[in-house]
Protein backbone atom coordinates (compact mmCIF):
# COMPACT_ATOMS: atom_id res chain seq x y z
CA UNK A 1 0.00 0.00 0.00
CA UNK A 2 1.26 3.43 -1.09
CA UNK A 3 -0.82 6.08 -0.32
CA UNK A 4 0.91 8.39 -2.21
CA UNK A 5 1.28 6.67 -5.17
CA UNK A 6 -2.00 5.03 -5.94
CA UNK A 7 -1.97 4.14 -9.33
CA UNK A 8 1.27 1.54 -8.25
CA UNK A 9 -1.19 -0.08 -5.50
CA UNK A 10 -0.38 -4.36 -5.58
CA UNK A 11 1.95 -3.36 -8.80
CA UNK A 12 4.62 -6.51 -8.51
CA UNK A 13 7.41 -4.74 -8.93
CA UNK A 14 9.85 -7.75 -7.58
CA UNK A 15 8.66 -9.83 -10.75
CA UNK A 16 8.49 -7.19 -13.47
CA UNK A 17 12.02 -6.01 -12.84
CA UNK A 18 13.29 -9.81 -12.70
CA UNK A 19 11.34 -10.50 -15.81
CA UNK A 20 12.54 -6.93 -17.26
CA UNK A 21 16.22 -7.26 -16.28
CA UNK A 22 17.28 -10.92 -15.87
CA UNK A 23 18.44 -9.95 -12.53
CA UNK A 24 18.02 -10.34 -8.87
CA UNK A 25 15.52 -7.57 -7.28
CA UNK A 26 15.20 -6.24 -4.13
CA UNK A 27 11.82 -4.60 -3.20
CA UNK A 28 12.22 -2.46 -0.26
CA UNK A 29 10.39 0.80 1.44
CA UNK A 30 12.25 3.60 0.46
CA UNK A 31 11.94 4.93 3.78
CA UNK A 32 13.37 2.00 5.25
CA UNK A 33 16.51 2.23 2.64
CA UNK A 34 17.23 5.69 3.41
CA UNK A 35 17.25 5.13 7.59
CA UNK A 36 20.07 2.31 6.52
CA UNK A 37 21.78 4.38 4.19
CA UNK A 38 22.47 6.64 6.73
CA UNK A 39 22.76 3.97 9.59
CA UNK A 40 25.74 2.44 7.74
CA UNK A 41 27.36 5.37 6.03
CA UNK A 42 26.87 8.40 7.94
CA UNK A 43 26.78 7.31 11.25
CA UNK A 44 28.80 4.34 10.44
CA UNK A 45 26.71 1.63 12.63
CA UNK A 46 27.68 3.41 15.65
CA UNK A 47 24.20 3.28 17.72
CA UNK A 48 22.53 0.37 17.60
CA UNK A 49 19.31 1.64 17.84
CA UNK A 50 18.22 4.16 15.48
CA UNK A 51 14.97 5.86 14.17
CA UNK A 52 15.01 7.74 10.77
CA UNK A 53 12.15 9.82 9.44
CA UNK A 54 11.95 11.02 6.10
CA UNK A 55 10.06 14.50 5.39
CA UNK A 56 9.05 14.86 2.06
CA UNK A 57 5.50 14.69 0.16
CA UNK A 58 4.51 12.30 2.99
CA UNK A 59 6.73 11.39 6.08
CA UNK A 60 8.01 8.22 6.44
CA UNK A 61 10.08 6.41 8.88
CA UNK A 62 12.54 2.92 9.77
CA UNK A 63 13.89 1.70 12.58
CA UNK A 64 16.76 -0.15 13.21
CA UNK A 65 17.10 -2.52 16.43
CA UNK A 66 20.37 -3.79 17.29
CA UNK A 67 22.04 -3.09 14.19
CA UNK A 68 19.18 -4.68 12.39
CA UNK A 69 16.10 -3.18 10.13
CA UNK A 70 12.79 -3.62 11.30
CA UNK A 71 10.52 -4.47 8.83
CA UNK A 72 7.80 -6.27 10.88
CA UNK A 73 5.12 -8.77 9.93
CA UNK A 74 3.72 -6.44 6.81
CA UNK A 75 7.02 -4.66 6.34
CA UNK A 76 5.07 -1.49 7.98
CA UNK A 77 7.39 -1.29 11.02
CA UNK A 78 8.29 2.49 11.53
CA UNK A 79 5.58 3.99 9.52
CA UNK A 80 5.37 7.05 11.66
CA UNK A 81 3.74 8.87 9.27
CA UNK A 82 0.55 7.51 9.90
CA UNK A 83 0.77 7.35 13.73
CA UNK A 84 -2.39 9.66 15.05
CA UNK A 85 -1.03 13.48 16.73
CA UNK A 86 -4.54 14.84 16.10
CA UNK A 87 -8.76 13.70 16.54
CA UNK A 88 -10.06 14.05 14.35
CA UNK A 89 -8.17 15.97 12.91
CA UNK A 90 -6.70 16.80 8.78
CA UNK A 91 -7.40 14.34 6.45
CA UNK A 92 -4.48 12.34 5.04
CA UNK A 93 -3.85 10.58 1.98
CA UNK A 94 -4.24 7.27 3.50
CA UNK A 95 -7.92 7.81 3.94
CA UNK A 96 -7.35 8.70 8.07
CA UNK A 97 -7.77 11.92 9.57
CA UNK A 98 -5.32 13.16 12.31
CA UNK A 99 -2.49 11.54 10.80
CA UNK A 100 1.43 13.23 11.71
CA UNK A 101 1.65 13.39 7.72
CA UNK A 102 -1.43 15.10 7.16
CA UNK A 103 0.80 17.95 9.27
CA UNK A 104 4.32 17.35 8.78
CA UNK A 105 4.39 16.40 4.95
CA UNK A 106 5.38 18.86 1.81
CA UNK A 107 1.75 19.22 1.36
CA UNK A 108 0.68 19.95 4.76
CA UNK A 109 3.29 22.56 5.03
CA UNK A 110 2.25 24.74 2.25
CA UNK A 111 -1.27 24.08 2.62
CA UNK A 112 -0.45 25.54 6.12
CA UNK A 113 1.48 28.55 4.61
CA UNK A 114 -1.37 29.14 1.98
CA UNK A 115 -4.02 29.73 5.06
CA UNK A 116 -1.72 32.02 6.80
CA UNK A 117 -0.91 34.21 3.80
CA UNK A 118 -4.86 34.49 2.92
CA UNK A 119 -5.50 35.19 6.59
CA UNK A 120 -2.44 37.44 7.26
CA UNK A 121 -1.26 39.15 4.02
CA UNK A 122 1.19 41.26 5.87
CA UNK A 123 2.65 39.20 7.73
CA UNK A 124 3.97 37.41 5.09
CA UNK A 125 5.93 40.23 2.58
CA UNK A 126 8.81 38.35 2.66
CA UNK A 127 7.14 35.28 1.82
CA UNK A 128 5.05 36.94 -1.19
CA UNK A 129 8.31 39.17 -2.82
CA UNK A 130 10.18 35.89 -2.58
CA UNK A 131 7.13 33.84 -3.79
CA UNK A 132 4.18 36.14 -5.25
CA UNK A 133 2.21 32.99 -6.50
CA UNK A 134 1.06 31.06 -3.57
CA UNK A 135 0.87 27.99 -5.97
CA UNK A 136 4.79 27.88 -6.60
CA UNK A 137 5.03 27.99 -2.81
CA UNK A 138 8.42 25.31 -1.94
CA UNK A 139 9.64 24.34 1.46
CA UNK A 140 13.01 25.73 0.25
CA UNK A 141 11.25 29.18 -0.10
CA UNK A 142 9.70 28.71 3.33
CA UNK A 143 13.29 27.74 4.43
CA UNK A 144 14.76 31.40 2.81
CA UNK A 145 12.10 33.39 4.16
CA UNK A 146 12.33 32.49 7.49
CA UNK A 147 15.88 33.06 7.17
CA UNK A 148 14.96 36.83 6.40
CA UNK A 149 12.49 37.35 9.33
CA UNK A 150 9.47 36.18 7.49
CA UNK A 151 6.30 36.15 10.51
CA UNK A 152 4.46 33.61 8.67
CA UNK A 153 7.44 31.17 7.45
CA UNK A 154 8.61 30.70 11.10
CA UNK A 155 4.75 29.96 11.81
CA UNK A 156 4.76 27.22 9.67
CA UNK A 157 8.09 25.87 10.59
CA UNK A 158 6.88 25.92 14.56
CA UNK A 159 3.60 24.52 13.42
CA UNK A 160 5.16 21.25 11.55
CA UNK A 161 8.00 21.05 14.29
CA UNK A 162 5.07 20.75 17.09
CA UNK A 163 2.91 18.19 15.21
CA UNK A 164 6.04 16.69 14.37
CA UNK A 165 7.25 16.45 17.85
CA UNK A 166 4.16 14.83 18.88
CA UNK A 167 4.46 11.85 16.87
CA UNK A 168 8.53 11.73 17.74
CA UNK A 169 7.75 11.70 21.26
CA UNK A 170 5.80 9.08 20.98
CA UNK A 171 8.14 6.74 18.67
CA UNK A 172 11.14 7.47 21.26
CA UNK A 173 9.02 6.86 24.64
CA UNK A 174 7.87 3.20 22.41
CA UNK A 175 11.48 2.49 21.18
CA UNK A 176 13.95 4.19 23.43
CA UNK A 177 16.82 4.91 20.01
CA UNK A 178 19.92 6.38 20.50
CA UNK A 179 19.50 8.37 17.83
CA UNK A 180 16.80 9.86 15.72
CA UNK A 181 17.44 11.43 12.24
CA UNK A 182 15.51 13.50 9.87
CA UNK A 183 15.97 13.12 6.21
CA UNK A 184 14.02 14.17 2.95
CA UNK A 185 13.63 17.43 1.78
CA UNK A 186 11.73 19.29 4.41
CA UNK A 187 14.85 18.41 6.57
CA UNK A 188 16.82 20.68 4.93
CA UNK A 189 15.07 23.39 6.55
CA UNK A 190 17.43 22.71 9.82
CA UNK A 191 17.60 24.70 12.71
CA UNK A 192 14.03 25.45 11.78
CA UNK A 193 12.35 22.12 11.88
CA UNK A 194 14.73 20.92 14.82
CA UNK A 195 14.50 23.92 17.00
CA UNK A 196 10.71 22.97 18.10
CA UNK A 197 11.23 18.98 18.12
CA UNK A 198 13.93 20.24 20.40
CA UNK A 199 11.70 22.72 22.88
CA UNK A 200 8.96 19.95 22.91
CA UNK A 201 11.22 17.24 24.08
CA UNK A 202 13.11 19.29 26.99
CA UNK A 203 9.23 20.42 28.44
CA UNK A 204 8.30 16.84 28.84
CA UNK A 205 8.42 15.80 32.24
CA UNK A 206 8.69 11.99 31.82
CA UNK A 207 11.82 12.78 29.33
CA UNK A 208 14.58 10.43 30.13
CA UNK A 209 14.47 8.69 26.67
CA UNK A 210 14.03 12.04 24.52
CA UNK A 211 16.96 13.93 26.79
CA UNK A 212 19.07 10.95 25.56
CA UNK A 213 18.29 10.62 22.33
CA UNK A 214 20.54 11.84 19.46
CA UNK A 215 18.62 14.53 17.49
CA UNK A 216 20.01 15.64 14.21
CA UNK A 217 19.02 15.81 9.68
CA UNK A 218 21.09 13.71 7.62
CA UNK A 219 23.80 15.19 6.07
CA UNK A 220 23.57 13.06 3.09
CA UNK A 221 20.77 14.06 0.89
CA UNK A 222 21.35 10.99 -1.17
CA UNK A 223 20.84 8.63 2.05
CA UNK A 224 17.90 7.14 0.10
CA UNK A 225 19.78 5.68 -2.88
CA UNK A 226 22.90 4.67 -0.88
CA UNK A 227 21.03 2.74 1.31
CA UNK A 228 18.88 0.98 -1.41
CA UNK A 229 22.12 -0.17 -2.81
CA UNK A 230 23.42 -1.26 -0.22
CA UNK A 231 20.50 -3.76 1.07
CA UNK A 232 21.00 -5.08 -2.44
CA UNK A 233 24.58 -5.78 -1.78
CA UNK A 234 24.19 -7.17 1.67
CA UNK A 235 21.26 -9.32 0.41
CA UNK A 236 22.75 -10.87 -2.21
CA UNK A 237 26.18 -11.18 -0.33
CA UNK A 238 24.14 -13.11 1.86
CA UNK A 239 22.63 -15.44 -0.24
CA UNK A 240 26.47 -16.78 -1.66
Amino acid sequence: MAPNLPLWQGYPFRDAFRRRLGLATVMENDANAAVWGVYAVELKRRPRSLIGVTLGTGVGGGLVMDGRLQRGVTGSAGEIGHTQVAFPGEPCSCGSRGCLEAYAGTRAILRAARRLLRARPRAGRVLRGLCPDPKDLTPKVLKIAADRGDRIAREVWERAGAALAIGLTNAVLLTNPEALVLMGGVSRAGHWILDPIRRVFRSRPYGTALRAVSLRCAADPNCGCVGAALLAWEERSCRR
